[in-house]
């Protein structure tokens, strides 16, 4: 599974076949809605599967549950 965000304030979830590509992938699995704003930074979580923390020019940052394709948390800035 691949993960991308963008300037459109989205994080799309990609599914890579274990055969390789074999030609274009044009539908994500899934789009995940929240920012307001350009999403600058994405991660996986390191321990966690299916959990993605992301930081956007809106001054926040979400944990997703990428299963659930919902943000489970939100931080704001001061």
């Amino acid at each position: 599974m691949l993960a991308t965000c963008s300037t459109d304030a989205t994080i799309k979830l990609w599914e890579i076949p274990e055969d390789g590509l074999t030609s274009k992938i044009t539908d994500s699995i899934a789009v995940m809605r929240g920012h307001q704003k350009k999403i600058t930074l994405m991660k996986w979580h390191p321990t966690t599967q299916y959990t993605i923390a992301s930081a956007s020019l809106d001054g926040s940052v979400k944990v997703w549950d990428v299963q659930g394709e919902a943000d489970k948390y939100t931080f704001r800035g001061l």
